[in-house]
């Protein structure tokens, strides 16, 4: 009876263990170039012409929070004095309401042309329905945060 009672907690606790791992999301950041980061007074960020979801807003408005004067629009109309540029891919999937599944963001010195840092974030397979304005503001952070 005691053996049965210690594996019925075993199970439970390795069953516990799965599910929480399984709704985490994973988020990261990596920074090639964190003086460009530190240096930038300017930033665009691109809008995809697919996207509808305001992402674009969101990734501006964080970026802005750190002191950087920040726009959005198209690609053709990214201004050359921009120090930044900001690119990203966002994907959504429906589960009772749409929600954001992955997102990629690219960070790129608007003079050559090479990325300085990127971010992703991922939902799991029990995923949650994460706020996209909290998201872009947590990527936008660990970019800054290992930029200094």
């Amino acid at each position: 009876m005691k053996t049965m009672k210690l594996l019925t907690r075993a199970f439970a606790c390795a069953g516990a263990a799965l599910l929480a791992a399984s709704c985490a999301e994973t988020r990261n950041a990596t920074v090639q170039q964190p003086d460009a980061i530190r240096s930038a007074r300017s930033a665009y960020v691109v809008k995809p012409g697919d996207s509808s979801r305001d992402v674009e807003v969101f990734l501006r408005d964080s970026i802005a929070s750190k002191g950087v004067k920040a726009s959005t629009g198209s690609l053709s109309a990214k201004p050359a004095s921009a120090d930044l540029y900001v690119t990203f891919v966002d994907r959504w999937h429906w589960d009772m309401a749409m929600y954001l599944r992955t997102l990629d963001v690219s960070v790129v010195d608007n003079r050559s042309g090479k990325e300085v840092a990127s971010a992703m974030y991922r939902n799991s397979a029990l995923h949650g329905y994460p706020d996209a304005r909290k998201t872009c503001e947590e990527l936008v952070n660990l970019i800054y945060a290992k930029a200094n």
